[in-house]
Protein backbone atom coordinates (compact mmCIF):
# COMPACT_ATOMS: atom_id res chain seq x y z
CA UNK A 1 0.00 0.00 0.00
CA UNK A 2 3.09 2.27 0.48
CA UNK A 3 3.96 2.31 -3.21
CA UNK A 4 0.36 3.42 -4.09
CA UNK A 5 0.17 6.05 -1.83
CA UNK A 6 3.85 7.57 -2.91
CA UNK A 7 1.99 7.31 -6.73
CA UNK A 8 -0.92 8.86 -4.94
CA UNK A 9 1.15 11.78 -3.36
CA UNK A 10 3.01 11.97 -6.71
CA UNK A 11 0.21 12.52 -8.90
CA UNK A 12 -1.54 14.89 -6.68
CA UNK A 13 1.30 16.99 -6.63
CA UNK A 14 1.97 17.08 -10.19
CA UNK A 15 -1.84 18.05 -10.93
CA UNK A 16 -1.74 20.82 -8.29
CA UNK A 17 1.73 22.12 -10.21
CA UNK A 18 -0.01 21.86 -13.46
CA UNK A 19 -3.41 24.13 -12.33
CA UNK A 20 -2.40 27.31 -12.27
CA UNK A 21 -5.96 28.48 -14.52
CA UNK A 22 -9.23 28.07 -14.03
CA UNK A 23 -10.75 25.24 -15.74
CA UNK A 24 -12.48 27.48 -18.61
CA UNK A 25 -9.04 28.82 -19.71
CA UNK A 26 -7.67 25.60 -19.97
CA UNK A 27 -6.56 24.80 -24.09
CA UNK A 28 -8.18 21.29 -24.64
CA UNK A 29 -4.72 19.52 -24.25
CA UNK A 30 -4.18 20.55 -20.83
CA UNK A 31 -8.06 19.98 -19.83
CA UNK A 32 -8.00 16.48 -21.05
CA UNK A 33 -4.52 16.14 -19.36
CA UNK A 34 -5.67 17.26 -15.93
CA UNK A 35 -8.84 14.98 -16.80
CA UNK A 36 -6.41 11.90 -17.31
CA UNK A 37 -4.67 13.13 -13.92
CA UNK A 38 -7.72 13.00 -11.85
CA UNK A 39 -8.70 9.98 -13.26
CA UNK A 40 -5.53 8.05 -11.78
CA UNK A 41 -6.14 9.87 -8.84
CA UNK A 42 -9.47 8.50 -8.38
CA UNK A 43 -8.19 4.94 -9.23
CA UNK A 44 -4.80 4.87 -6.60
CA UNK A 45 -7.28 6.45 -3.58
CA UNK A 46 -9.53 3.25 -4.58
CA UNK A 47 -6.70 1.11 -4.73
CA UNK A 48 -5.84 2.08 -0.97
CA UNK A 49 -9.81 2.37 0.04
CA UNK A 50 -9.42 -1.88 -1.02
CA UNK A 51 -6.92 -2.45 1.09
CA UNK A 52 -8.23 -0.62 4.16
CA UNK A 53 -11.64 -2.15 3.61
CA UNK A 54 -10.07 -5.54 3.42
CA UNK A 55 -8.55 -5.21 6.92
CA UNK A 56 -11.52 -4.03 8.50
CA UNK A 57 -13.78 -6.72 6.60
CA UNK A 58 -11.29 -8.92 8.24
CA UNK A 59 -11.37 -7.38 11.66
CA UNK A 60 -15.02 -7.43 11.58
CA UNK A 61 -15.27 -11.00 10.90
CA UNK A 62 -17.72 -13.01 12.81
CA UNK A 63 -15.19 -15.38 13.82
CA UNK A 64 -13.04 -12.36 15.47
CA UNK A 65 -13.45 -12.33 19.36
CA UNK A 66 -15.26 -8.86 19.32
CA UNK A 67 -15.87 -8.14 15.64
CA UNK A 68 -14.92 -4.47 15.05
CA UNK A 69 -18.12 -3.50 12.66
CA UNK A 70 -20.28 -4.53 16.09
CA UNK A 71 -17.88 -2.90 18.40
CA UNK A 72 -19.28 0.19 16.18
CA UNK A 73 -22.23 -0.18 16.30
CA UNK A 74 -22.68 -1.32 12.71
CA UNK A 75 -24.08 -4.32 11.18
CA UNK A 76 -21.35 -5.57 8.51
CA UNK A 77 -18.18 -4.17 7.39
CA UNK A 78 -19.73 -2.85 4.66
CA UNK A 79 -21.84 -0.60 6.76
CA UNK A 80 -18.80 0.11 8.74
CA UNK A 81 -16.52 1.23 5.66
CA UNK A 82 -19.39 3.24 3.97
CA UNK A 83 -20.05 5.18 7.03
CA UNK A 84 -16.40 5.90 7.99
CA UNK A 85 -15.00 6.32 4.46
CA UNK A 86 -18.37 8.66 3.53
CA UNK A 87 -18.75 6.50 0.68
CA UNK A 88 -21.92 4.96 -0.69
CA UNK A 89 -23.09 1.27 0.63
CA UNK A 90 -22.56 -0.13 -3.32
CA UNK A 91 -18.96 1.14 -3.15
CA UNK A 92 -17.92 0.10 -0.05
CA UNK A 93 -19.38 -2.82 -0.67
CA UNK A 94 -17.53 -3.62 -4.32
CA UNK A 95 -14.03 -2.75 -1.99
CA UNK A 96 -14.91 -5.32 0.64
CA UNK A 97 -16.14 -7.92 -2.11
CA UNK A 98 -12.50 -6.66 -3.90
CA UNK A 99 -9.99 -6.06 -0.93
CA UNK A 100 -9.91 -10.71 0.22
CA UNK A 101 -8.66 -11.15 -3.16
CA UNK A 102 -6.09 -8.77 -3.59
CA UNK A 103 -4.73 -7.97 -0.68
CA UNK A 104 -2.14 -10.59 0.74
CA UNK A 105 -3.42 -13.48 3.06
CA UNK A 106 -2.52 -14.44 6.52
CA UNK A 107 -2.12 -18.74 7.81
CA UNK A 108 -3.40 -19.89 10.87
CA UNK A 109 -0.12 -19.73 11.75
CA UNK A 110 0.30 -15.77 11.44
CA UNK A 111 2.12 -16.05 8.06
CA UNK A 112 1.93 -13.49 5.09
CA UNK A 113 0.74 -15.14 1.76
CA UNK A 114 0.37 -13.37 -1.78
CA UNK A 115 -2.93 -12.69 -3.37
CA UNK A 116 -5.19 -14.89 -4.52
CA UNK A 117 -5.17 -12.28 -7.97
CA UNK A 118 -1.49 -11.02 -7.96
CA UNK A 119 -1.44 -9.91 -11.44
CA UNK A 120 -4.94 -7.75 -10.73
CA UNK A 121 -3.70 -6.35 -7.86
CA UNK A 122 -0.51 -5.17 -9.52
CA UNK A 123 -2.79 -3.55 -11.83
CA UNK A 124 -5.05 -1.70 -9.01
CA UNK A 125 -2.16 -0.91 -6.98
CA UNK A 126 -0.97 0.66 -9.81
CA UNK A 127 -3.95 2.69 -10.82
CA UNK A 128 -4.42 0.77 -14.11
CA UNK A 129 -7.63 -0.68 -12.92
CA UNK A 130 -11.11 0.23 -11.96
CA UNK A 131 -12.50 -1.17 -8.90
CA UNK A 132 -15.18 -2.14 -11.12
CA UNK A 133 -12.27 -3.98 -13.81
CA UNK A 134 -10.60 -5.64 -11.24
CA UNK A 135 -13.90 -7.30 -9.88
CA UNK A 136 -15.12 -8.33 -12.97
CA UNK A 137 -11.42 -9.63 -13.80
CA UNK A 138 -11.26 -11.74 -10.52
CA UNK A 139 -15.07 -13.23 -10.48
CA UNK A 140 -14.06 -13.74 -13.92
CA UNK A 141 -10.77 -15.96 -13.07
CA UNK A 142 -13.26 -17.56 -10.27
CA UNK A 143 -15.70 -18.97 -12.61
CA UNK A 144 -12.93 -20.51 -14.87
CA UNK A 145 -10.39 -21.99 -11.81
CA UNK A 146 -11.87 -25.32 -11.36
CA UNK A 147 -11.76 -26.07 -15.43
CA UNK A 148 -8.20 -25.21 -16.08
CA UNK A 149 -5.02 -25.99 -14.53
CA UNK A 150 -2.59 -23.42 -12.52
CA UNK A 151 -0.61 -22.12 -15.74
CA UNK A 152 -3.70 -21.41 -17.74
CA UNK A 153 -5.59 -19.65 -14.77
CA UNK A 154 -2.71 -17.17 -15.00
CA UNK A 155 -2.11 -16.78 -18.33
CA UNK A 156 -6.84 -15.95 -18.03
CA UNK A 157 -5.88 -13.34 -15.60
CA UNK A 158 -3.09 -11.98 -17.61
CA UNK A 159 -5.01 -11.44 -20.81
CA UNK A 160 -8.36 -10.16 -18.63
CA UNK A 161 -6.22 -7.36 -16.94
CA UNK A 162 -4.23 -6.03 -20.17
CA UNK A 163 -7.89 -6.08 -21.66
CA UNK A 164 -9.35 -4.72 -19.01
CA UNK A 165 -6.87 -1.39 -18.87
CA UNK A 166 -9.10 -0.58 -22.57
CA UNK A 167 -12.49 -2.01 -21.63
CA UNK A 168 -15.17 -0.98 -19.05
CA UNK A 169 -16.27 -3.68 -16.45
CA UNK A 170 -19.11 -4.65 -18.36
CA UNK A 171 -17.06 -5.56 -21.21
CA UNK A 172 -14.75 -7.44 -19.37
CA UNK A 173 -16.89 -9.63 -17.82
CA UNK A 174 -18.56 -10.31 -21.40
CA UNK A 175 -15.09 -11.32 -22.30
CA UNK A 176 -14.57 -13.45 -19.14
CA UNK A 177 -17.98 -15.35 -20.09
CA UNK A 178 -16.94 -15.97 -23.57
CA UNK A 179 -12.92 -17.64 -21.76
CA UNK A 180 -15.64 -20.15 -19.86
CA UNK A 181 -17.02 -20.94 -22.91
CA UNK A 182 -13.83 -21.86 -24.52
CA UNK A 183 -12.28 -23.94 -21.65
CA UNK A 184 -15.50 -25.68 -21.35
CA UNK A 185 -16.94 -25.93 -24.46
CA UNK A 186 -19.26 -28.94 -22.56
CA UNK A 187 -20.11 -26.89 -20.22
CA UNK A 188 -22.09 -24.26 -22.60
CA UNK A 189 -24.86 -26.55 -23.50
CA UNK A 190 -26.00 -27.11 -20.09
CA UNK A 191 -26.35 -23.40 -19.34
CA UNK A 192 -28.31 -22.92 -22.43
CA UNK A 193 -30.29 -25.27 -21.31
CA UNK A 194 -30.85 -23.72 -17.81
CA UNK A 195 -31.35 -20.27 -19.24
CA UNK A 196 -34.42 -21.44 -21.34
CA UNK A 197 -35.90 -22.81 -18.25
CA UNK A 198 -35.47 -19.53 -16.69
CA UNK A 199 -36.50 -17.37 -19.77
CA UNK A 200 -39.69 -16.43 -19.85
CA UNK A 201 -41.94 -12.88 -19.77
CA UNK A 202 -43.69 -11.30 -17.02
CA UNK A 203 -46.19 -8.79 -16.86
CA UNK A 204 -47.02 -6.12 -14.56
CA UNK A 205 -49.72 -3.11 -14.54
CA UNK A 206 -48.88 -0.17 -12.74
CA UNK A 207 -51.76 2.37 -11.12
CA UNK A 208 -51.73 4.59 -14.14
CA UNK A 209 -52.32 1.84 -16.96
CA UNK A 210 -48.99 1.28 -17.64
CA UNK A 211 -48.25 -2.57 -18.94
CA UNK A 212 -44.57 -3.80 -18.11
CA UNK A 213 -43.38 -7.01 -20.03
CA UNK A 214 -39.83 -7.73 -18.25
CA UNK A 215 -38.52 -10.41 -20.39
CA UNK A 216 -35.54 -12.77 -19.81
CA UNK A 217 -33.82 -14.39 -22.88
CA UNK A 218 -31.39 -17.07 -23.49
CA UNK A 219 -28.98 -15.63 -26.37
CA UNK A 220 -30.76 -17.52 -29.36
CA UNK A 221 -33.89 -15.65 -28.33
CA UNK A 222 -32.40 -12.39 -28.39
CA UNK A 223 -30.59 -13.19 -31.58
CA UNK A 224 -33.47 -12.94 -32.85
CA UNK A 225 -35.73 -10.33 -31.43
CA UNK A 226 -32.92 -7.71 -31.39
CA UNK A 227 -32.50 -8.44 -35.32
CA UNK A 228 -35.84 -8.04 -36.03
CA UNK A 229 -36.60 -5.03 -33.77
CA UNK A 230 -33.36 -3.38 -34.51
CA UNK A 231 -34.42 -4.06 -38.33
CA UNK A 232 -37.71 -1.79 -37.88
CA UNK A 233 -35.97 0.58 -35.65
CA UNK A 234 -32.89 1.45 -37.96
CA UNK A 235 -33.76 5.45 -38.78
CA UNK A 236 -32.25 5.41 -41.91
CA UNK A 237 -34.61 2.58 -43.22
CA UNK A 238 -37.80 4.45 -43.51
CA UNK A 239 -37.68 8.28 -43.48
CA UNK A 240 -40.72 9.74 -43.02
CA UNK A 241 -41.70 13.17 -44.74
CA UNK A 242 -43.77 16.29 -43.98
CA UNK A 243 -44.77 18.61 -47.17
CA UNK A 244 -43.90 22.23 -46.51
CA UNK A 245 -44.77 25.02 -48.54
CA UNK A 246 -41.44 25.54 -49.69
CA UNK A 247 -39.96 21.91 -49.81
CA UNK A 248 -39.87 18.45 -48.20
CA UNK A 249 -38.12 18.08 -45.28
CA UNK A 250 -37.60 14.99 -43.05
CA UNK A 251 -39.48 15.09 -39.98
CA UNK A 252 -37.68 15.05 -36.49
CA UNK A 253 -38.26 11.82 -34.68
CA UNK A 254 -38.94 12.80 -30.99
CA UNK A 255 -39.03 9.45 -29.74
CA UNK A 256 -36.74 8.44 -27.02
CA UNK A 257 -34.48 5.28 -28.09
CA UNK A 258 -36.65 3.01 -25.79
CA UNK A 259 -39.70 4.18 -27.61
CA UNK A 260 -38.50 3.52 -31.29
CA UNK A 261 -37.48 -0.12 -30.04
CA UNK A 262 -41.43 -0.75 -28.72
CA UNK A 263 -42.55 0.45 -31.72
CA UNK A 264 -40.27 -1.73 -33.79
CA UNK A 265 -41.33 -4.56 -32.06
CA UNK A 266 -45.08 -3.85 -32.22
CA UNK A 267 -44.41 -3.97 -36.01
CA UNK A 268 -42.90 -7.20 -35.63
CA UNK A 269 -45.65 -8.23 -34.44
CA UNK A 270 -48.02 -6.60 -36.71
CA UNK A 271 -46.37 -8.33 -39.89
CA UNK A 272 -45.74 -11.35 -38.71
CA UNK A 273 -49.50 -11.16 -38.06
CA UNK A 274 -50.19 -9.80 -41.67
CA UNK A 275 -48.26 -12.94 -42.67
CA UNK A 276 -49.31 -15.76 -41.10
CA UNK A 277 -52.04 -17.87 -42.52
CA UNK A 278 -52.48 -19.68 -38.99
CA UNK A 279 -50.27 -22.42 -39.45
CA UNK A 280 -47.28 -20.73 -39.05
CA UNK A 281 -45.48 -17.60 -39.30
CA UNK A 282 -42.98 -15.85 -41.48
CA UNK A 283 -38.77 -15.25 -39.71
CA UNK A 284 -38.35 -12.08 -41.35
CA UNK A 285 -34.76 -11.55 -40.06
CA UNK A 286 -31.40 -12.17 -40.42
CA UNK A 287 -29.11 -13.63 -38.14
CA UNK A 288 -24.96 -14.31 -38.19
CA UNK A 289 -23.97 -17.59 -36.39
CA UNK A 290 -20.35 -18.10 -36.42
CA UNK A 291 -19.44 -21.60 -35.44
CA UNK A 292 -15.96 -23.31 -36.08
CA UNK A 293 -15.86 -25.99 -38.88
CA UNK A 294 -15.31 -28.61 -36.17
CA UNK A 295 -17.80 -27.94 -33.73
CA UNK A 296 -20.44 -27.60 -36.53
CA UNK A 297 -19.10 -31.60 -37.75
CA UNK A 298 -19.04 -33.11 -34.44
CA UNK A 299 -21.46 -30.97 -32.46
CA UNK A 300 -19.28 -30.48 -29.40
CA UNK A 301 -18.29 -27.30 -28.73
CA UNK A 302 -19.79 -23.66 -28.68
CA UNK A 303 -20.61 -20.61 -31.35
CA UNK A 304 -21.73 -17.52 -31.15
CA UNK A 305 -24.32 -15.26 -32.56
CA UNK A 306 -23.39 -11.95 -33.98
CA UNK A 307 -24.51 -9.32 -31.87
CA UNK A 308 -25.24 -11.09 -28.67
CA UNK A 309 -22.68 -11.56 -26.26
CA UNK A 310 -23.30 -14.79 -25.12
CA UNK A 311 -22.51 -18.76 -26.55
CA UNK A 312 -24.59 -21.02 -27.93
CA UNK A 313 -24.45 -24.58 -27.82
CA UNK A 314 -22.39 -26.48 -30.99
CA UNK A 315 -26.47 -28.57 -31.26
CA UNK A 316 -28.09 -25.26 -31.47
CA UNK A 317 -25.86 -24.00 -33.61
CA UNK A 318 -26.37 -27.10 -36.00
CA UNK A 319 -30.15 -26.23 -36.09
CA UNK A 320 -30.33 -22.91 -36.71
CA UNK A 321 -27.93 -23.50 -39.57
CA UNK A 322 -30.57 -25.82 -41.22
CA UNK A 323 -33.18 -22.61 -40.94
CA UNK A 324 -34.02 -20.15 -43.50
CA UNK A 325 -33.23 -16.49 -42.89
CA UNK A 326 -30.33 -17.89 -40.84
CA UNK A 327 -26.83 -17.19 -41.56
CA UNK A 328 -24.52 -19.83 -40.35
CA UNK A 329 -20.81 -18.60 -41.19
CA UNK A 330 -18.41 -21.79 -40.31
CA UNK A 331 -14.84 -20.74 -39.29
CA UNK A 332 -12.11 -22.44 -41.42
CA UNK A 333 -14.76 -23.22 -44.33
CA UNK A 334 -15.15 -22.11 -47.41
CA UNK A 335 -17.10 -18.51 -48.15
CA UNK A 336 -17.50 -16.80 -51.47
CA UNK A 337 -15.69 -14.15 -53.23
CA UNK A 338 -15.96 -10.48 -51.04
CA UNK A 339 -13.37 -7.99 -52.29
CA UNK A 340 -14.85 -6.52 -55.60
CA UNK A 341 -11.73 -3.64 -55.84
CA UNK A 342 -13.55 -0.81 -57.22
CA UNK A 343 -16.25 -2.27 -59.93
CA UNK A 344 -18.55 -0.83 -56.86
CA UNK A 345 -19.02 2.21 -54.99
CA UNK A 346 -20.78 0.25 -51.71
CA UNK A 347 -19.75 -2.69 -49.90
CA UNK A 348 -21.80 -5.82 -50.88
CA UNK A 349 -24.17 -7.50 -47.92
CA UNK A 350 -21.36 -10.63 -48.28
CA UNK A 351 -18.72 -7.51 -47.02
CA UNK A 352 -20.53 -6.07 -44.46
CA UNK A 353 -21.55 -9.83 -42.95
CA UNK A 354 -17.88 -10.09 -42.89
CA UNK A 355 -17.29 -7.18 -41.48
CA UNK A 356 -19.48 -7.94 -38.42
CA UNK A 357 -17.93 -10.68 -38.07
CA UNK A 358 -14.19 -9.19 -38.08
CA UNK A 359 -15.03 -6.00 -36.30
CA UNK A 360 -18.32 -7.10 -33.82
CA UNK A 361 -19.39 -3.78 -34.35
CA UNK A 362 -18.07 0.12 -34.13
CA UNK A 363 -14.30 -0.41 -34.00
CA UNK A 364 -13.88 2.75 -32.86
CA UNK A 365 -11.73 2.76 -29.37
CA UNK A 366 -14.60 2.32 -26.39
CA UNK A 367 -17.64 2.16 -28.40
CA UNK A 368 -20.15 -0.46 -28.36
CA UNK A 369 -22.14 0.29 -30.96
CA UNK A 370 -23.24 -3.48 -32.87
CA UNK A 371 -22.94 -4.42 -36.18
CA UNK A 372 -26.65 -3.02 -36.95
CA UNK A 373 -25.87 0.25 -36.29
CA UNK A 374 -22.50 0.83 -37.68
CA UNK A 375 -21.85 1.86 -41.66
CA UNK A 376 -19.32 -0.11 -43.81
CA UNK A 377 -16.92 2.57 -44.47
CA UNK A 378 -13.72 2.99 -46.65
CA UNK A 379 -12.02 3.07 -43.42
CA UNK A 380 -7.72 3.09 -44.83
CA UNK A 381 -8.21 5.14 -47.88
CA UNK A 382 -11.31 7.02 -48.50
CA UNK A 383 -13.73 6.27 -51.91
CA UNK A 384 -12.63 9.74 -53.06
CA UNK A 385 -9.00 8.74 -53.43
CA UNK A 386 -9.18 5.56 -55.04
CA UNK A 387 -9.71 3.59 -52.60
CA UNK A 388 -11.05 0.19 -53.06
CA UNK A 389 -14.48 -1.59 -51.91
CA UNK A 390 -13.14 -4.44 -50.15
CA UNK A 391 -12.51 -5.95 -46.93
CA UNK A 392 -8.70 -4.71 -46.96
CA UNK A 393 -10.26 -1.11 -46.73
CA UNK A 394 -13.21 -1.73 -45.08
CA UNK A 395 -14.35 -1.20 -41.13
CA UNK A 396 -17.60 -0.68 -39.49
CA UNK A 397 -17.69 2.46 -38.02
CA UNK A 398 -21.21 3.91 -36.28
CA UNK A 399 -22.70 7.65 -37.77
CA UNK A 400 -21.14 9.56 -35.08
CA UNK A 401 -17.80 7.71 -35.41
CA UNK A 402 -17.66 7.70 -39.35
CA UNK A 403 -17.96 11.23 -39.60
CA UNK A 404 -15.13 11.81 -36.42
CA UNK A 405 -13.44 9.84 -39.08
CA UNK A 406 -13.79 11.60 -42.48
CA UNK A 407 -13.78 15.11 -41.17
CA UNK A 408 -11.65 15.46 -37.85
CA UNK A 409 -8.20 14.11 -38.67
CA UNK A 410 -8.29 10.66 -37.28
CA UNK A 411 -6.19 7.72 -39.29
CA UNK A 412 -7.55 4.32 -39.44
CA UNK A 413 -4.86 1.59 -39.69
CA UNK A 414 -4.96 -2.54 -39.33
CA UNK A 415 -1.81 -4.39 -37.93
CA UNK A 416 -2.79 -8.23 -37.95
CA UNK A 417 -6.32 -7.64 -38.27
CA UNK A 418 -6.96 -5.22 -35.19
CA UNK A 419 -7.51 -2.11 -36.01
CA UNK A 420 -5.51 1.13 -34.56
CA UNK A 421 -7.23 5.11 -34.57
CA UNK A 422 -4.20 7.71 -34.88
CA UNK A 423 -5.82 10.98 -33.42
CA UNK A 424 -4.83 13.95 -34.63
CA UNK A 425 -2.44 16.43 -33.55
CA UNK A 426 -4.47 18.59 -31.68
CA UNK A 427 -5.62 15.51 -29.99
CA UNK A 428 -2.39 14.06 -29.40
CA UNK A 429 0.85 15.82 -30.62
CA UNK A 430 2.63 12.46 -30.83
CA UNK A 431 -0.08 10.78 -32.88
CA UNK A 432 0.14 7.68 -30.45
CA UNK A 433 -1.98 4.69 -32.17
CA UNK A 434 -4.95 3.78 -29.86
CA UNK A 435 -6.53 -0.09 -30.17
CA UNK A 436 -9.72 -0.32 -31.52
CA UNK A 437 -12.01 -2.79 -32.03
CA UNK A 438 -13.43 -5.67 -29.97
CA UNK A 439 -11.29 -7.75 -27.92
CA UNK A 440 -10.50 -11.50 -29.06
CA UNK A 441 -10.14 -14.56 -27.11
CA UNK A 442 -6.61 -15.43 -27.61
CA UNK A 443 -6.87 -19.54 -29.45
CA UNK A 444 -4.61 -20.82 -26.47
CA UNK A 445 -7.25 -20.10 -24.48
CA UNK A 446 -9.37 -22.60 -25.28
CA UNK A 447 -11.05 -26.01 -24.33
CA UNK A 448 -7.76 -29.01 -25.30
CA UNK A 449 -9.66 -32.06 -24.37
Amino acid sequence: MRETLELLLSEVAHLVEATDAPAHDLDDASLLSRLSSVGRIRRLADAVGVALSAEAAARSDRSAEEPLAKRMGERSATDLVSRSAGVEPTEAGAWCSLGPLVTSRRTLLGDLLPSERPLAAAALESGDLTVGAALAVTRSVAAIENRADVQTVREVEQFLVREAARLTARQVGRIGELVRDRLDPDGTAPREDDLRRRAGIRETRSADGHIRWIVDMDPETAGLLTAAVDAKTDPRRLPRFVEDSQEADVERDERTHGQRRLDGLVEVARASLRTDEGTAGGTAVTMLVTVPYEALRDGVGDATICGVDASISAATARRLAAEADIIPVVLGGSSEVLDVGRRRRLHTRAQRYAMALRDGGCVWPGCDAPPNRCEAAHAITPWSRQGTTDLANGALLCRFHHRRLDNDGWLLRIRDDVPYLIPPPWVDPARRPRRGGRTRVPSELQHTG
